[in-house]
């Protein structure tokens, strides 16, 4: 069982990092982007309000809890599988096979 919560939450964090690291390099690079698409096919979308720039606030506290949250839901996911897999006998898997 150890090993199936182990693997679980070995490939979830992998996906939080990369998921963190692009999210928050998409997140700084938006207002950017946003002020090069219009430039480029010549948009005022944001005519209608009060600011005419997109404002981005990325905070660290807020990426640390994404990733506790993501975490704990990956725990809980792994528990239920590895607890399955751990009550089967592998001389009675392969038998069917």
């Amino acid at each position: 069982m150890g090993v199936f919560c182990t693997l679980g939450v070995l490939l979830a964090s992998t996906g939080i990092l990369v998921g963190l690291v692009g999210g928050g390099l998409f997140a700084m690079a938006l207002p950017f982007l946003y002020s090069e698409v219009s430039r480029l096919f010549e948009l005022n979308l944001m005519s209608q309000y009060f600011i005419g720039y997109l404002p981005v606030d990325v905070r660290a506290a807020d990426l640390w809890q994404i990733a506790l949250v993501a975490l704990g839901m990956t725990i809980c996911a792994t528990l239920y599988p590895a607890w399955r897999a751990a009550r089967l006998l592998p001389s009675q898997v392969l038998a069917h096979e």
